[in-house]
């Protein structure tokens, strides 16, 4: 549907690239699980956004800084938020 809860810990899939974690999240959102076999791209916005996502998309996300892994996890239509600024630079 569309919707994330992003919790104050960093839930991603630290053991993934940063460009996975962003193509499971567009996969889980997309609601079509008959076409999983169909990988989206990851839309040009998200790079708008986090500009150091871009550079970083085939590191292990686990080795990112917190800040950037708190990037990572803003991904959703609707986001639920659970102290949003914790660990992110101004």
């Amino acid at each position: 549907m569309g919707i994330g809860y992003v919790p104050q810990g960093h839930h991603i899939f630290s053991q993934m690239s940063v460009e996975d974690n962003l193509l499971i999240a567009l996969m889980a959102g997309s609601g079509q699980s008959d076409k999983s076999y169909l990988i989206p791209e990851i839309p040009e916005i998200v790079f708008d956004l986090f500009p150091a996502l871009y550079s970083l998309r085939q590191q292990r996300s686990g080795e990112l800084q917190v800040n950037q892994q708190q990037q990572l996890a803003l991904r959703p239509k609707l986001l639920i938020l659970d102290e949003p600024t914790d660990g992110m630079s101004p």
